[in-house]
């Protein structure tokens, strides 16, 4: 019945006829019934004209199939007029269908009015416009609303008797939009993120698909559910991920659906999926809620849609979401309970906002800032280092890499200094003796590593040494590893290449992963080792694979250069993507300028200040100068010379000549910065004693402007 409504539909838009025609075909057409609100208004002259005028009589018109073809096209207009007010999905029956479709819940008599029934299968609701058509059309006095629009209106005030429309809306698109990413999955293609939202005046759908993934994906995704200045009834984001199940990584599709207004919903659902490996054929698993907003039993009866949605959408093969699902449960899992619950470290300790942690493999002194829903669906962590930096830990995070130190200190990193000492004093006991975070050598490792970068206590090299050195005689890699690179780079002691190359490999045959990337990389250069580019790749292969961001920089840098591996920029770029969301500087620099210059990327300068912006966080001096630059010409951000020029400062505190010489034209031109040709000539000077580019027509300039100035 849906194609007959399509076919009516769209043969009157043309100018045709159906079979058999239409009664008063001219005046239809007149009409011009073109879904418009103002259409509506035409729909209630015509049948005024028509009872007033025609008089038909009632049995008479419906013998005629000219009548009943009329009939039906009317109600079919008000149908779809009514969907693209709302937004509903409308089912079209005729009675014996209608009867299956709502057998447990309407009994539907056979009259002319059931000729043709609207079902509204989300909301479980039917509609039988004929009552109102026969009404106005045979003046039958059944007591209908005299107008089009106002007999919509309580039809529209029925739907959202329970529920906003919105919410309707947006739990049906988040099925839909769920079953073609997981399609694109099940089938070989690409699924990239995507964001779905619906036009204010209900009846448009746009959907922009990100042409790429990761983390920034993830980032502008949830800015665009935040952020709606297009006015949207609601929103859609959808992108591939991961689900932290009994401890294993689950891939799966993740789809966050969000209402604006009065009534705002945000539903989010994760829907598991197992690839098809071993034999094993593709599945569908049981879904799960991550997040929702509303009631239980609000959520349930949404779930409802939800699932139409997943079963209506087909996919490019043929087949759909029901050939694949092998879930065991009708409702999903509402996993909100799950997440709701305080996570813990590896000790036991239940998290609480204002612990003392070191985290980031039990190296650095944090604090626990917030505990907020995780990627993996269960609670995640929010911390800030010794370097006011913020960062996050996921469950499984939280397990591997964070040591609980104290509850709520007056100092975190003194509380965490006097935690790392009093352990290389006293080992662990108990089962946290086990724990390889917990032991006397990575203390040492780890109160070396502050000592050597000066955080949180006085910088002091020879004494990170030592502690290094007991932590190595000790059979700790990752100190291994520092003794290493010192030892390599000539950094505080004599280089020793031998020495260090030693001590480098000690720690990667201990499977130690960031030894193995370093490894990889000396071998790629060649500079302190002989090269072998073929045992480099293997290595920087493994150290990606097991999540190192440095070696997923090293392959993507030989990809760039194709040294050992094809020259492939789509995968250099990915690779890229990937370091950067493992928090590699460099590597979210470099993604950064390939979005800005659109090489191997769509152009896309938000995205660039995205990861310009994670850069700055670690102190990149070149991100530093790209950002600054961003905001000063207010490109993928909103101008701000205040911030630009705080930024320029910031570089130039690091002595970065390309600073100098960016202050120095904003100085010389009073933007941002209070004009002072004196000292633009000072910071220009600066910038061209080091070589910048441009810097010395700079400072001609300036100079020809104080001569001008001065004779004026």
């Amino acid at each position: 019945m849906n194609d007959v409504a399509r076919l009516f539909l769209e043969t009157y838009a043309r100018g045709g006829e159906v079979a058999g025609g239409w009664k008063f075909g001219k005046a239809l057409q007149q009409a011009q019934l073109d879904l418009s609100e103002e259409s509506l208004e035409r729909l209630d002259l015509l049948l005024k004209a028509i009872r007033e005028r025609a008089r038909p009589v009632h049995d008479e018109f419906l013998a005629d199939p000219e009548s009943l073809n009329f009939l039906s096209l009317l109600a079919f207009t008000l149908m779809a007029v009514l969907s693209r007010r709302t937004g509903v999905h409308i089912e079209w029956h005729d009675t014996a269908s209608a009867r299956r479709a709502t057998a447990e819940w309407a009994n539907i008599s056979d009259t002319p009015f059931t000729r043709l029934v609207a079902l509204a299968p989300d909301q479980g609701l039917l509609f039988l416009p004929l009552v109102w058509v026969h009404d106005r059309v045979f003046d039958l006095g059944l007591g209908q609303v005299a107008t089009a629009s106002d007999y919509l209106l309580s039809v529209a005030q029925e739907l959202e008797y329970d529920l906003p429309m919105a919410w309707w809306n947006a739990a049906r698109v988040l099925g839909v939009t769920a079953s073609a990413m997981m399609g694109a999955v099940a089938e070989g293609r690409p699924a990239l993120p995507q964001v779905t939202w619906q036009h204010p005046r209900g009846h448009r759908v746009n959907t922009t698909t990100l042409a790429f993934e990761g983390e920034d994906a993830v980032a502008r995704g949830e800015a665009a559910l935040e952020h709606n200045p297009e006015g949207a009834l609601w929103k859609a984001f959808a992108y591939p991920t991961w689900i932290n199940s009994s401890g294993k990584r689950v891939e799966a599709i993740s789809v966050t659906v969000r209402t604006y207004g009065q009534s705002p919903l945000r539903l989010r659902m994760a829907f598991r999926h197992q690839p098809a490996v071993d034999g094993r054929p593709f599945a569908i698993l049981d879904p799960s809620v991550w997040e929702f907003n509303v009631p239980e039993e609000q959520f349930l009866r949404l779930y409802a849609a939800v699932k139409r949605g997943l079963h209506a959408e087909r996919w490019p093969s043929g087949k759909g979401w029901p050939d694949f699902y092998q879930g065991r449960r009708e409702v999903p899992s509402l996993l909100p309970a799950a997440v709701n619950v305080q996570p813990s470290y590896a000790t036991g300790e239940q998290v609480r906002v204002g612990d003392a942690v070191l985290i980031d493999g039990g190296l650095h002194p944090g604090r626990v800032m917030q505990v907020v829903p995780g990627a993996d669906g269960h609670m995640a962590c929010v911390f800030k280092d010794a370097r006011g930096l913020r960062r996050s830990a996921t469950s499984m995070q939280l397990q591997d890499g964070v040591i609980f130190v104290a509850r709520s200190p007056a100092d975190h990193g003194e509380a965490c200094i006097a935690w790392l000492e009093q352990r290389i004093r006293q080992p662990a006991s108990g089962r946290a003796a086990a724990a390889p975070l917990l032991t006397p050598a990575h203390a040492c490792f780890a109160l070396g590593n502050l000592l050597w970068q000066g955080m949180g206590i006085a910088r002091d090299q020879a004494s990170a040494r030592q502690l290094w050195q007991s932590a190595a005689d000790a059979g700790n890699p990752a100190a291994e590893l520092a003794l290493a690179v010192i030892h390599l780079e000539g950094d505080t002691v004599k280089a020793d290449p031998a020495k260090g190359m030693a001590l480098l490999r000690s720690a990667a045959d201990k499977g130690h992963v960031p030894a193995i990337a370093r490894l990889g990389q000396e071998l790629e250069t060649g500079l302190r080792t002989p090269g072998d580019v073929a045992q480099a790749v293997r290595l920087l292969t493994r150290a990606s694979e097991a999540g190192n961001a440095h070696g997923t920089y090293r392959l993507a840098w030989m990809h760039r250069i194709g040294k050992g591996l094809r020259h492939d920029m789509a995968r250099c770029v990915s690779l890229l993507s990937k370091a950067a969301a493992g928090d590699f500087a460099q590597a979210q620099y470099e993604l950064a300028m390939h979005c800005s210059t659109g090489d191997g990327v769509p152009q896309d300068d938000e995205r660039a200040a995205y990861w310009l912006e994670r850069a700055v966080q670690q102190d990149h001096g070149e991100a530093l100068i790209m950002l600054a630059g961003k905001y000063e010409r207010g490109r993928g951000v909103p101008q701000d010379l205040e911030r630009a020029v705080a930024l320029y400062r910031r570089a130039a505190d690091r002595k970065i000549p390309a600073a100098w010489y960016h202050l120095g034209v904003l100085t010389a031109d009073g933007r941002g910065l209070d004009r002072d040709l004196r000292e633009a000539m000072r910071l220009m000077s600066l910038a061209a004693k080091d070589g910048v580019r441009d810097a010395k027509d700079q400072l001609e300039d300036i100079e020809l402007a104080m001569t001008r100035e001065s004779r004026g």
